[in-house]
């Protein structure tokens, strides 16, 4: 079940009916998420466009399969924050400068980082499962793209107009085209 709670103004997580799988808190002024404020079977939470700065250990159940949390202001993701089903997350137009070496869990097949600061990425930091890497508008450090990018299903990387890396005849190579879609 849905539950729509967008363009609310709400400065806080409100109490949340159990029976909630989908949950749309966006355009909203919520700057913390408190530990276990969500039900336990929510799938999908969109959090965008709020004033979250901060997250913290826990505060997401651990069922969430799809998170929106772009356009805030988060700085520093850490692995402990997301939870380990989560297999789509949107965290593009943050604050995110650094990453630490496997900072999202390893089910997440789509992340979208674009829009943030420039970033340094390090080599074994994108999940195994990943098949989607957005990187507009972001310059980016990979130094090993080979291993980084490792799951033989990775369809996509889009990097706008810059360098970034494309799979040919099943090898990832790196091309100066802005985007591609592999199949």
């Amino acid at each position: 079940m849905l539950l729509n709670l967008s363009n609310q103004n709400l400065t806080t997580v409100p109490v949340i009916k159990d029976d909630i799988t989908e949950l749309d808190l966006s355009n909203n002024k919520i700057k913390t998420i408190p530990e276990s404020c969500f039900p336990k079977g929510l799938r999908k939470l969109w959090l965008n466009n709020n004033d979250i700065s901060e997250l913290t250990e826990n505060c997401f159940p651990n069922e969430l399969t799809n998170l929106w949390l772009n356009n805030n202001n988060i700085s520093n993701p850490k692995k402990e924050y997301f939870p380990k089903e989560l297999q789509q997350l949107y965290m593009y137009d943050n604050e995110i400068k650094n990453l630490p070496q496997e900072c999202f869990p390893e089910k997440l097949q789509t992340l979208h980082l674009s829009y943030n600061e420039d970033s340094n990425i390090c080599d074994g930091y994108f999940p195994s499962q990943l098949k989607e890497l957005w990187l507009k508008h972001i310059a980016v450090t990979m130094t090993n793209p080979v291993y980084t990018l490792q799951n033989p299903e990775f369809t996509h990387l889009s990097r706008g107009t810059s360098i970034f890396i494309a799979k040919v005849d099943g090898k990832l190579v790196q091309t100066p085209y802005g985007q591609i879609f592999m199949s």
